[in-house]
């Protein structure tokens, strides 16, 4: 065993060398088509670069070290390389590599992600806000769900059809508007998200029961669907008038719905 570690030790720098390198052109020949590639992308790139450049010169470094220890290289290798003046530059080198990393990531990519991150949040609302704007319109609301039931956002048109604003549901359930049937009706709907991923409606409307805020009673279509980059909705609903034709809730809510 002894044996194999001995022959194995310093062979394994030159197969760490020929990896790094193989690395480093990889890295090399896309940053040199960075004209087709994204700059986040490009910023990566870069970093992995010089990653891998930093772990090829101390790989060469060491493999040169270690072999001229074991006698395959000349011995006044392993004492040049052994002083302590220059075996301390593989890790100057690191330390020198590590903060230009974090000062790509701190100055260049962190920023971009945040902008990006900003503007996706920003178009976001922006496509809310028109589908709200839309539902309003034609006498319906949109609200979503948590994986509690919760109500986490409440439309504006939640106010003309049931009389209720958004600060007044969010955060509850919405057993305060629906009559206890329609209620349970929804709670097993919840179940089946939590524990299947589907809502088992198949993109078909439930009729439920609501309470206006008056007391009224009112006979609603419920259709609802998973949710998906809402946040920490769950589900997102739409409520309209029974009377609603499907036709109508599909040229207002964007993408399939998921059964």
């Amino acid at each position: 065993m002894n044996t194999f570690f001995t022959y194995f030790t310093p062979f394994s720098y030159w197969i760490l060398v020929a990896l790094w390198i193989t690395i480093l052109v990889i890295y090399m020949q896309h940053l040199s088509q960075r004209e087709l590639l994204g700059r986040s992308v490009v910023l990566l790139l870069t970093v992995l670069a010089l990653d891998a450049f930093r772990s090829l010169v101390e790989s060469l470094y060491f493999g040169f070290y270690f072999n001229a220890k074991f006698g395959y290289f000349s011995q006044a290798i392993y004492e040049t390389l052994g002083q302590p003046q220059l075996i301390i530059l593989p890790k100057l080198l690191n330390i020198v590599t590590g903060v230009v990393i974090i000062v790509i990531l701190i100055r260049s990519w962190l920023p971009r992600q945040m902008r990006l991150s900003s503007i996706e949040r920003q178009q976001k609302k922006e496509r809310l806000d028109l589908m709200e704007e839309s539902h309003a319109q034609m006498g319906m609301t949109m609200f979503g769900l948590d994986q509690y039931g919760l109500v986490r956002f409440w439309g504006r048109g939640g106010y003309a059809l049931l009389g209720y604003q958004e600060h007044e549901l969010v955060g509850k359930n919405l057993e305060k508007i629906l009559v206890t049937k329609s209620w349970q009706q929804l709670s097993q709907v919840l179940s089946l998200v939590e524990k299947m991923g589907m809502t088992g409606l198949e993109g078909n409307r439930m009729i439920v029961h609501g309470v206006h805020k008056s007391g009224e009673r009112i006979e609603l279509a419920l259709q609802l669907s998973i949710a998906a980059g809402m946040g920490h909705c769950q589900l997102v609903g739409v409520l309209m008038p029974e009377r609603v034709p499907i036709e109508r809730i599909s040229t207002s809510v964007k993408g399939p719905v998921l059964g």
